[in-house]
């Protein structure tokens, strides 16, 4: 049996296809609140550290103190050799733990969309498949020193690899029905002004997620196995 801690918010700590992929393997995940890291374990027989989404931003200077918490946790679990998989604002946070920088982006990235792999070793095999992705971010990062870019989108890095620490972008995890919940959450803020409509949205969601899924259990699989 392997144990996987997983940083989330309280309303979005859903793990999805990635987590589901994750207890397949034999994984047995402890949910640690992002906003309480002073009840947070220490990461001695610790096999995973998964890393979730967030309505926050690591640029936030309102929550600081809870950011560089989870950036203590990241780089010394990084240190470690601690396996890190994170995801959307994780893997901004990763960047922000390991020496990047994490800013605003030029424009929000919602709904699904194509993104660009990257294999500097064998350009026939990318990590990262292409897509679409389920994404939903309006911030962006660099990838740190020492990192290897494997995905990118006009926007900026959409997947990095520094050693056993493994960031995405976009949301391999979202089923449909986390999709419906986060249209339904939003209430504007974000679909409106993005142009995007809620219920194009999950019409196109409908029809993409069973192929998404095959392509995050893929995903976790080369993860668990390669990183």
């Amino acid at each position: 049996m392997a144990r996987s801690l997983v940083v989330a918010d309280p309303g979005l700590a859903d793990a999805g296809f990635v987590g589901d992929e994750l207890r397949r393997r034999g994984f047995v995940s402890t949910r640690l609140d992002r906003a309480e890291p002073a009840g947070w374990p220490q990461l001695d027989g610790v096999d995973l550290l998964l890393l979730l989404g967030s309505d926050g931003h690591v640029h936030e200077p309102a929550r600081s103190a809870v950011i560089e918490a989870e950036a203590r946790l990241a780089w010394t679990a990084h240190r470690m050799g601690v396996p890190i998989f994170a995801i959307c604002y994780g893997a901004q946070l990763l960047s922000h733990a390991l020496g990047g920088q994490v800013r605003r982006a030029s424009h929000v990235e919602i709904g699904w969309h194509l993104i660009e792999p990257i294999a500097p070793v064998d350009p026939t095999d990318p990590v990262v498949a292409s897509g679409p992705w389920m994404q939903w971010h309006g911030d962006t990062f660099t990838v740190p020193a020492d990192g290897e870019l494997l995905a990118r989108s006009d926007v900026g890095p959409q997947a990095f690899r520094i050693g056993r620490s493994f960031g995405v972008q976009f949301h391999p995890e979202v089923g449909l029905d986390t999709i419906e919940r986060w249209v339904a959450d939003d209430g504007g803020r974000e679909l409106g002004p993005a142009g995007i409509d809620r219920v194009e949205l999950i019409e196109r969601s409908r029809a993409e997620v069973e192929h998404s899924e095959a392509r995050a259990r893929w995903l976790v699989r080369w993860f668990c196995e390669q990183v």
